[in-house]
């Protein structure tokens, strides 16, 4: 089934694309593939698959955020565009996360924690205190 599942992703939206047919869109329109995707997702969150795990593709998982930023100008190229165009986007992915999201989610977690320590004296002083026994 998750094979069958995976070529209505990749095959569906080549066929509406490359041959602009609608017998495609009719046959397989975008609900079922957005269904199928959803299925795919959730078979390899039951079944994890060893070549997901290669540092490769965790790198790319890591980046992912990235490379969609990067995506509509440098990898939705008209055909016959140059192929150096995806290593280009890739870099200005890996420039993205390096230089950019790192820093900021680096950035984020200090003033969480710096916050988190405000929250805690405040909560320290807010202790009533007991009367004086005499």
């Amino acid at each position: 089934m998750a094979l069958v599942m995976l070529l209505v992703v990749i095959l569906s939206p080549y066929y509406a694309v490359i041959r602009d047919s609608i017998s495609v869109r009719v046959v397989c329109p975008m609900p079922a593939v957005n269904c199928c995707m959803a299925g795919l997702l959730l078979h390899v969150v039951q079944t994890p698959y060893r070549f997901l795990n290669i540092a490769p593709v965790v790198w790319l998982g890591r980046i992912s955020y990235s490379l969609y930023l990067w995506q509509q100008p440098f990898f939705l190229a008209p055909p016959g565009q140059p192929a150096y165009r995806l290593l280009f986007g890739i870099g200005l992915a890996c420039l993205s996360y390096y230089l950019v999201e790192q820093p900021v989610l680096r950035l984020r977690e200090k003033r969480a924690a710096r916050l988190n320590n405000i929250a805690v004296a405040v909560d320290a002083t807010q202790v009533p205190c007991e009367p004086a026994r005499a």
